[in-house]
């Protein structure tokens, strides 16, 4: 089974209990889990987003391309491209809605607010008056919003939409390399 597939399985239900503790109908409501449950919804869903485009990406490439464009396709794509580059690929190959590939890219942004830890870092001196001049340092890390626990059934949501939209076989929208 393909490990995008898991990772829509995970955020979808991750997004049904989410939407049951907030609708009341745990006896538990914690919000750690809320915040759990948000969390799974961004990550797993910017995977299989992630999953979608690539094998989408792919198929043109290698499956629905002539031999000298797809030579030249397989000679300058990056093992490993950016969303930008994926996301400017998928646009200048299909018909996929400009305003979905722009939330693609919002939804990755929120995934890497959430998964790539950020801090910063504060030093400063002040006087006081019984130790004389004092240092202070801190440190602030992202902590999570009830606008992240909102945004999960959003996250889930575009990346079905993509999945959908991006339909690989028999895609009728198929713009082709032809001259």
């Amino acid at each position: 089974m393909d490990a995008h597939l898991i990772a829509n399985e995970i955020a979808s239900d991750a997004l049904k209990r989410l939407n049951r503790i907030r609708a009341g109908k745990r006896k538990w409501d914690l919000p750690r889990l809320q915040y759990r449950y948000a969390v799974q919804c961004a990550v797993f869903s910017a995977f299989s987003a992630e999953a979608t485009l690539k094998k989408f990406i792919a198929c043109r490439i290698w499956l629905q391309s002539r031999r000298p464009e797809r030579d030249a396709l397989r000679a300058v794509w990056p093992d490993r491209p950016t969303v930008h580059q994926m996301l400017k690929f998928v646009s200048s190959t299909s018909r996929t809605d400009p305003a979905l590939l722009g939330e693609v890219g919002e939804l990755f942004k929120h995934r890497n607010a959430l998964a790539h830890a950020t801090a910063t870092m504060t030093a400063d001196e002040e006087d006081d008056p019984t130790h004389g001049r004092v240092e202070w340092r801190g440190l602030t890390t992202r902590l999570l919003t009830e606008e992240d626990i909102e945004k999960a059934a959003w996250c889930v949501g575009v990346a079905d939409r993509l999945r959908a939209s991006l339909r690989i076989d028999g895609d009728p929208d198929w713009k082709s390399f032809q001259p």
